[in-house]
């Protein structure tokens, strides 16, 4: 028998309603929730994130033990210098003699270097010139800058830079190795990146952000003071088109120069001093800017510089560059016309960019650095 003024219907629409009000409510209380935990995780635990990111980069010791850095400035080395780790990397020949078996290619400089009066023995290598050396030896390929004592300070900066642009192929491939956590792009390890620079016989595969800064890093272990820089063109339109390149401060003195590792170009003015990126603007807009080749750099052929951020690896042979330039004078003159729109200069550091300074051609002159 059903109870008088009730109706069955009427009650199960309200326990349903009631029961999808509660659902929904308890869903949308969970949403929140959930993009509370993800503002609290982005914030709140960014510094332990950081810090746990920070230990698992740096503090993981390489199991090949100290990454190698060639960089010297005699002509006299014994294979511990050439090789850390010495006794790891003989392994089961140690009782051998290290033997130098010859020499290999790299993108600016196909042919290799000459081995004429390099000698070696059980001690060491003996070397007849400074200059760039590619080895093969029975301890592993080694690529060796020696840089003369009695050079001049630019011209040294420029066997620095040149020998990282000689040694460099335009694609992504190792982005992954100097920018291990894609989350903290901040947090850059060069560990890797320099047993691949000296101690195979492979090049470095970066774009120009990253390849400046493990530029600068190379040049900063060397005592070298380093900035950042930032080129936009202001296209009509569009957004800007940029290019990063490096600004140093030659040693001695007060002055700092423009170095395009990437491109592979310095510029000059027209009495063949090395310009800063500052002084590079006026001497645009008086026509006597020279853009002149830093090392011989050339295209890699298309299916090897996909842009991709995290692309695969390859092994690099001197077949898969094209015979083009990455740019022609004429070509890079017109580019960093239109890059000196403006410029952006950071002081750069392991872990840090401080933006120090703004200028440029379509920057009003009231406005510019004096």
């Amino acid at each position: 028998m059903r109870a008088e003024g009730k109706n069955p219907g009427a009650t199960a629409a309200r326990v349903a309603g009631l029961l999808l009000f509660t659902g929904l409510a308890s869903a949308a209380t969970g949403w929140f929730m959930f993009q509370e935990g993800q503002r609290s995780r982005r914030e709140g635990d960014e510094a332990a994130m950081a810090a746990a990111c920070t230990a698992l980069c740096r503090e993981t010791p390489d199991p090949l033990g100290e990454a190698p850095f060639l960089v010297f400035d005699r002509l006299r080395l014994t294979w511990r210098e050439l090789v850390p780790g010495l006794e790891l990397a003989a392994g089961a020949g140690a009782d051998a003699a290290p033997a130098l078996l010859g020499t290999f290619p790299v993108p600016g400089d196909p042919e290799g270097s000459a081995p004429e009066g390099l000698t070696a023995d059980g001690e060491g290598l003996s070397f007849p010139h400074f200059g760039a050396h590619y080895l093969r030896t029975t301890l592993g390929d080694l690529k060796v800058l020696l840089l003369d004592p009695a050079q001049d300070p630019e011209e040294r900066l420029l066997a620095v830079t040149g020998f990282v642009a000689r040694n460099h192929v335009f694609n992504r491939m190792d982005e992954r190795l100097i920018i291990p956590n894609v989350d903290y792009p901040s947090f850059r390890t060069p560990g890797r990146l320099l047993r691949k620079l000296f101690g195979s016989d492979q090049p470095v595969g970066l774009h120009c952000q990253t390849l400046t800064w493990f530029l600068n890093h190379v040049l900063r272990r060397l005592g070298y003071q380093t900035c950042w820089v930032q080129l936009l063109w202001h296209r009509p339109g569009a957004r800007p088109l940029g290019h990063v390149v490096s600004q140093v401060r030659i040693p001695g003195g007060d002055r700092w120069v423009f170095l395009d590792a990437t491109d592979c170009y310095v510029l000059r003015g027209p009495t063949g001093r090395l310009l800063s990126v500052q002084e590079a603007v006026p001497a645009l807009e008086q026509g006597v800017l020279e853009v002149v080749p830093l090392a011989p750099c050339r295209r890699l052929r298309d299916e090897f510089n996909r842009d991709t951020r995290w692309m695969g690896s390859f092994a690099w042979t001197p077949d898969k560059h094209q015979e083009l330039p990455m740019w022609t004078p004429e070509e890079y003159r017109e580019r960093i016309r239109h890059l000196l729109d403006e410029y952006i200069i950071y002081e750069d550091g392991e872990e840090r960019f401080v933006e120090l300074e703004r200028g440029g051609a379509a920057v009003p002159t009231s406005a510019r650095p004096r």
